[in-house]
């Protein structure tokens, strides 16, 4: 890590939640107002400690970032101090140390040490060479057998399936974290999957059972020279048949099993820089398990402070080069750390370690002794806790929506997914309307919508499977392959407008969808369709004549678009049609969607054959058309020489 000049450093913390939040006070402790950056405005973002907001571009779109991270560290006029807080910004700065300037300190861990703990595939084998004890794991890699796979997970049952990539992979899987505690739930869930499983490698744990169980996390900073300084926490919620817990509740102190193994762990892998340590303790008498490094500060970082160690100041000044070379370690105090906005509200509904159910008269006692320390609630800085507040109350009528929506959809009274009502239809419009609204700007989406109440324009483009047209170029780290029925949620996850009754549709009227990843995240679907087609934007069926074949719901997700993902789709779309002997491709695409229309002409080279334009004042309609298309007897839309 490399060391600053005896000089005045500007502390710039990336990430805006909790992590950041502990970072910004610590550092206002010791004197110092820090900078955040984050791709949203966080609850760090409104706390009057700080010095400065970056608002950055979506952290998805690695390059992007790195460079305007770089700009803003270059007209800073200082030294510059970057902590990151996640995984997504831990992984920007671990490949773009080199583009970020000179006058930089970053503290954490060797690029290959930070490569290493971020994919716990990796951690775990390393574990397995150095003789560090760790849960029963499998890792399934894409490519191996899924089937054996689940075959010998079933066998572990209560089990936990994790990504590779914490905070980088959850997209692919579609979690974090999964538990089952049953064999018949761990094989529904792994058959919803290709018969080939997942497109990202992950990881199986068996559960540790045990009356003594606990999770303890060590929160420190070790210096290049060996310095060391860490704290002992406990989670206050772990309990059995969990392997982790609540993350939002944690006591002052870790076992001395725990701490020596923590030690050791460090040395062995010569680490430097902030790091989240945790082992499970079972009994004095067996050796502590490890669960996970992560190579960045843990959301609890004040409590570290708290407990008379300031760590984003001791790793400061051991960047300028004057912290003291000695080693402290500090457990066992009175004190809680709690996240107030979501532990009483998890501890109350039981959505805790073990799914005990605590009354607000044990919750309250659970905390002694203090003193408390709160992970946004600070008197002297009242918008971050307010807007913790909102934050979480919009996840959680978010996830009550989702699970409402998904009992639904698997009730015994109904194997298919059901048509939505009037409302959920609705919703699905808003949901929608605020994603596009996102990419060509609110006023300009909420005119088109006005518009729309009486004129719809629909450009088509015609593209000859028998001439040239532009070939596919590829993409670094994009797969593909075709839809499922079980698919829903990964394309809802593109498209917020999505249902599992429109998927179903889709695929019961014989089209083919199309899903893309990008380094294992769902980022773009396309779906190709022949026959007759009904083009939703304008109400009417299109007939499509013999050997053709027509793209229709194309959508790329909102921060990875401008990438050529589309553009790469649709050549390669157009490729395979034309090895299944189609002769021609249509596609179609609304007058105020820009960036498809561009997609369409320049990019991709097809040919405009006209437009449909449609005037509508209640129940009277009038459709007119252009160019090469024309109305057929039965009200379908056509090509005049099909």
């Amino acid at each position: 890590m490399k060391t600053m000049p005896d000089q005045q450093a500007i502390p710039v913390v990336l990430g805006s939640g909790a992590n950041a939040y502990g970072l910004v006070r610590s550092l206002y402790d010791a004197g110092l107002r820090s900078v955040v950056a984050d791709e949203h405005r966080g609850p760090a973002f409104f706390s009057r400690l700080v010095a400065g907001r970056w608002l950055m571009p979506p952290l998805a779109q690695e390059s992007r970032v790195a460079k305007a991270l770089a700009t803003r560290l270059a007209n800073l006029g200082g030294q510059a101090f970057v902590i990151p807080t996640n995984e997504p910004w831990l992984h920007i700065l671990n490949n773009s140390r080199s583009e970020l300037g000179p006058n930089l300190c970053l503290p954490i861990a060797a690029p290959e040490v930070v490569d290493l703990a971020l994919r716990k595939s990796a951690m775990h084998r390393w574990c397995s060479r150095h003789g560090v004890v760790q849960p029963d794991t499998m890792v399934f890699e894409p490519g191996q057998n899924w089937g054996d796979f689940l075959a010998r997970a079933v066998q572990w049952v209560p089990v936990i399936i994790k990504p590779d990539t914490k905070g980088l992979g959850d997209q692919a899987l579609g979690f974090s974290t999964a538990e089952f505690h049953g064999a018949q739930a761990l094989r529904q869930w792994g058959g919803g999957w290709h018969p080939q499983g997942p497109p990202c490698t992950i990881l199986a744990q068996r559960f540790l059972h045990g009356p003594q169980v606990q999770l303890s996390a060590w929160q420190g900073y070790r210096s290049p020279n060996g310095s060391l300084f860490m704290v002992g926490m406990s989670k206050l919620r772990s309990r059995p048949p969990r392997l982790g817990g609540c993350g939002a509740a944690w006591s002052y102190g870790a076992g001395r099993a725990g701490q020596q193994a923590a030690v050791d762990m460090l040395q062995a892998l010569g680490y430097s820089g902030f790091f989240d340590l945790e082992f499970l303790v079972r009994s004095s008498q067996e050796p502590p398990v490890f669960i996970e490094l992560n190579p960045r500060p843990g959301m609890p970082n004040y409590a570290a402070t708290s407990m008379g160690l300031n760590l984003p100041w001791l790793a400061l000044s051991h960047c300028r080069d004057q912290g003291p070379p000695i080693t402290r370690i500090v457990t066992n105090r009175p004190g809680h750390w709690v996240d107030l906005c979501a532990d009483p509200l998890l501890a109350l509904t039981g959505n805790v370690a073990g799914g005990r159910r605590w009354t607000p008269g044990q919750w309250l006692r659970s905390l002694r002794p203090g003193p408390l320390v709160f992970a946004h609630f600070n008197w002297q800085d009242p918008l971050v806790f307010l807007t913790a507040g909102v934050r979480l109350a919009a996840l959680g009528f978010q996830f009550a929506v989702e699970k409402s929506r998904a009992s639904k959809s698997t009730s015994q009274h109904r194997d298919r997914p059901g048509k939505p009502t009037a409302w959920g239809g609705l919703k699905l419009r808003i949901k929608g309307f605020l994603d596009q609204a996102g990419t060509i700007g609110p006023a300009k989406m909420s005119f088109a919508v006005a518009l729309n109440s009486f004129w719809r324009k629909y450009y088509f483009f015609q593209q000859d499977l028998q001439g040239p047209f532009v070939e596919p170029v590829p993409i670094r780290g994009l797969t593909w392959r075709r839809v499922q029925a079980q698919d829903a949620p990964l394309l809802a996850e593109i498209n917020p407008a999505v249902s599992d009754y429109s998927v179903e549709q889709r695929l019961a009227k014989g089209q083919i969808g199309w899903l893309f990843f990008l380094e294992h995240k769902p980022v773009h679907f396309r779906w190709e369709a022949t026959g007759t087609v009904f083009v939703y934007a304008l109400g009417i069926p299109m007939a499509l004549g013999p050997g053709d074949v027509s793209h229709v719901g194309g959508y790329t997700k909102r921060e990875y678009r401008r990438m050529g993902i589309s553009t790469f789709s649709r050549a390669l779309l157009l490729a395979k049609a034309r090895d299944r002997g189609y002769r021609r491709m249509i596609v179609g695409t609304r007058w105020w969607n820009r960036p498809s229309l561009r997609g369409c002409k320049e990019k991709s080279g097809l040919q405009p054959i006209g437009a449909a334009i449609l005037w509508q004042l209640g129940p009277i309609r009038k459709l007119r058309t252009t160019g090469e298309l024309a109305l057929n007897h039965r009200g379908e839309l056509y090509l005049k020489e099909s």
